[in-house]
């Protein structure tokens, strides 16, 4: 547990200003803040304000002690889409000059003043007002206020590091999977006879995907440093589980074994997520996968799924910066991009109408790109019996009485 709520005080106001209601840290509800974890010490403290009168005025101000000097928080003033700011402060005060870095976001420069032998920064807006989230519109942090913090030197778990750079930050992630690598002779040997038979990198990547994806399965469990801390190879091959970070380790020792540099790379995944800046290193990504250099191309591994095809990243972790963690530290890199040539549907229908009014017909659909990760594409790699492809037909506008044969052709590239 690095981060504690303290204190909290909320007061609800009419637009008279006059206080109807005040809430403490008491009225709280408390539950898991993650839901997706078999074991998490991620916890949420939850206020429900029922109000039958608008609008009304929240005064909010809290307290939270952090053990860990890794994350430090993030000011976002307006929490969401028609929500207004009457007015509000954000004060950073750092009297013993531990240091720190902030970026700005549609907020003007703080007001500096000295503080101790260190310094005192205090932001504020006023009168912002509510804003509408629209189709194709970008992100609503693009237009509203919100200022990034991030350390200097940091400490987490009893482990050190320096964050003003991608390759300090890097050698930090470097030094929590030093010594994990610990597959022994005989839990290698399977996959050492699989890949001697192959002569290229890509059958060979292909193999060590596939295996990982058929003996091992995604549970989520972070506690204490294992939230950013994998686990050892042996113990992921062993109990065949492990999370985003101990599979992708694990990917990447087994591709050691057989030869196949890698790299363990850190990642904000997510469909509608805020990008990381290239200028501003921050500990704020959420997931990791594996990075294979091979000639003259980049393959991508998603070592969480038991059904993607080699290479496949979706909207989940496509187009964006990501972190290749090696010896040497950290590297910025970008995933590749899927453009319109690349999302396609190709349908092919060969039908033999009968003399009786029935018909057979024979049909073909291929799937590339994103269209992998539609529903439609979707339902194919997930149901893999024949009563399985029936009740997916239909949701692929295709209707037929019965199913004679199919075959299911894998979509590695």
């Amino acid at each position: 547990k690095f981060s504690k709520i303290v204190s909290l005080k909320v007061s609800v106001s009419g637009v008279d200003g006059k206080v109807i209601k005040c809430y403490s840290l008491k009225d709280c509800r408390d539950m898991t803040g993650d839901w997706s974890a078999v074991a998490s010490e991620s916890r949420v403290k939850y206020l429900d304000i029922v109000q039958s009168h608008y609008p009304y005025i929240l005064n909010v101000e809290y307290r939270v002690d952090d053990k860990g000097s890794m994350f430090y928080p993030t000011w976002v003033p307006v929490g969401d889409e028609k929500q207004g700011i009457k007015s509000s402060t954000f004060i950073v005060s750092d009297p013993q000059n531990v240091g720190f870095r902030y970026r700005n976001g549609n907020v003007a420069e703080p007001k500096y003043e000295p503080e101790g032998t260190g310094s005192r920064y205090t932001w504020e807006v006023h009168d912002v007002r509510p804003v509408v989230s629209e189709p194709f519109a970008g992100k609503l942090e693009d237009v509203l206020p919100v200022v990034y913090l991030a350390p200097v030197n940091f400490e987490m778990g009893g482990y050190k590091g320096n964050m003003e750079s991608w390759e300090n930050y890097g050698k930090w992630i470097y030094q929590l999977c030093s010594g994990r690598d610990d597959l022994k002779p005989e839990q290698l040997a399977e996959i050492k006879k699989e890949c001697d038979t192959l002569s290229s990198v890509r059958d060979k990547v292909r193999a060590v995907y596939r295996y990982v994806q058929k003996n091992t399965r995604y549970v989520r469990v972070q506690l204490g440093i294992g939230g950013w801390q994998p686990f050892a190879a042996s113990h992921v091959h062993q109990n065949k589980f492990g999370d985003c970070k101990a599979l992708a380790f694990y990917t990447c020792a087994l591709l050691k074994a057989v030869g196949i540099p890698s790299f363990y790379t850190l990642i904000r995944a997510g469909s509608h997520v805020d990008e990381i800046p290239e200028d501003f290193p921050t500990a704020r990504f959420n997931h990791v996968i594996v990075t294979v250099p091979v000639e003259r191309d980049t393959i991508w591994l998603e070592c969480t799924s038991q059904t993607s095809p080699m290479g496949y990243m979706g909207t989940f972790t496509s187009d964006r910066n990501c972190l290749l963690i090696g010896e040497n530290g950290g590297r910025l890199m970008r995933t590749r991009k899927y453009g319109e040539a690349d999302n396609l549907q190709k349908t092919e229908v060969d039908v033999r109408l009968h003399s009786s009014g029935d018909a057979d017909f024979e049909l073909k659909r291929v799937f590339t790109g994103l269209e992998h990760h539609q529903r439609t594409a979707g339902c194919f790699f997930a149901r893999v019996t024949s009563t399985g492809l029936e009740n997916t037909m239909p949701e692929m506008n295709v209707i037929f009485s019965a199913l004679t044969e199919w075959v299911l052709i894998s979509p590695d590239p």
